[in-house]
């Protein structure tokens, strides 16, 4: 049932990106469309996949999330040509890189 919920929601954030992201009557974003699932289900599938570290080492865990979104945010600028939509994925893999700085000064304080 988790790992369900998990895929229903994955899915679900594809399509807002899709309904929000393209204009669905224009052929051209039709074809974008198209490209846009076939390389970003495999991308959340390995998300998904990867979570799996997340209890055993944190750091290693936020790092790949980091890596994940910037390949994704260069995919889709690579093949799109959208610069609205690698712009806003560029924010949000800075903001996981901005997570993962806090987690270690937060983690080097409460060691010492």
């Amino acid at each position: 049932m988790k790992k369900r919920n998990e895929i229903l929601f994955m899915l679900s954030i594809l399509i807002v990106i899709i309904l929000m992201g393209f204009d669905i009557k224009n052929p051209i974003d039709q074809k974008n469309i198209l490209i846009f699932i076939i390389y970003t289900i495999p991308i959340m599938l390995l998300l998904s996949y990867i979570k799996k570290i997340k209890y055993d080492k944190p750091n290693l865990f936020l790092m790949l999330i980091f890596l994940i979104l910037t390949l994704w945010s260069i995919l889709t600028f690579y093949l799109l040509s959208n610069l609205a939509i690698f712009i806003s994925m560029t924010l949000g893999s800075s903001i996981t890189l901005f997570i993962i700085f806090c987690y270690k000064l937060i983690k080097k304080k409460s060691a010492n």
